[in-house]
């Protein structure tokens, strides 16, 4: 499990991590002016943490929540049993959402977009919004063309012998839409400490589709 120090900073205001927070973060008016030359988030270091809590109490009576934070990031701790390998795997956030569409992670060789793994789990792509950008590593760049990879565990036929056992009398329900959806991915964020060591969703609890 991670702390509060290991999980990944606010995109807009660089401190906080609750998904709620950082949706007013935009509200105050950051979110146009992110990664620009200059940018200074309008509530980080401007008000005492009483006044600050005031402030967000205010806003959260006030004003909707963006599409991105609408529901609170909620996931199955269950599927962990099922992880194939999990010390591969750093959690730096046990539960988030992010929003971005899905794309083709295969290159026009799959019709549904998604690498079949031999562990059973699916391996996709989603082009961040640009709130989520902060959420890629190298590894994503050079590997996963600038990507977030998302993995729904145990969705086919385990073709690796030592991933057999994990999936075993378990198959994933999670429906994953179509390459060109915007959507928002629920699950964990973690580092893959294989490969290029990239940044993904893993395991996935939901996929919901946006408007």
């Amino acid at each position: 499990m991670s702390t509060e120090r290991e999980r990944i900073p606010c995109r807009c205001c660089g401190v906080y991590h609750d998904p709620t927070v950082c949706s007013q973060c935009a509200v105050a008016g950051c979110s146009s002016t992110v990664g620009k030359k200059g940018h200074k988030c309008r509530l980080q270091g401007t008000l005492t943490l009483p006044l600050r809590a005031a402030g967000l109490f205010f806003l959260l009576l006030f004003f909707p929540l963006s599409a991105s934070a609408q529901s609170t990031s909620t996931c199955d701790t269950t599927l962990w049993v099922h992880v194939y390998n999990p010390k591969r795997l750093i959690i730096h956030d046990a539960c988030i959402s992010v929003t971005g569409t899905i794309v083709d992670a295969t290159h026009g060789k799959r019709k549904d977009g998604l690498r079949h793994e031999g562990d059973g789990d699916t391996h996709g792509w989603l082009k961040l919004d640009p709130m989520f950008k902060g959420l890629v590593n190298a590894g994503n760049v050079s590997d996963e063309d600038g990507n977030l990879v998302f993995e729904v565990i145990c969705k086919y036929r385990v073709t690796q012998k030592d991933a057999i056992a994990p999936c075993r009398a378990f198959t994933s329900s999670v429906v994953i839409p179509p390459v060109g959806s915007h959507v928002r991915i629920t699950g964990s964020y973690v580092q893959d400490q294989e490969h290029a060591k990239w940044m993904e969703i893993h395991p996935v609890t939901k996929i919901e589709v946006l408007e």
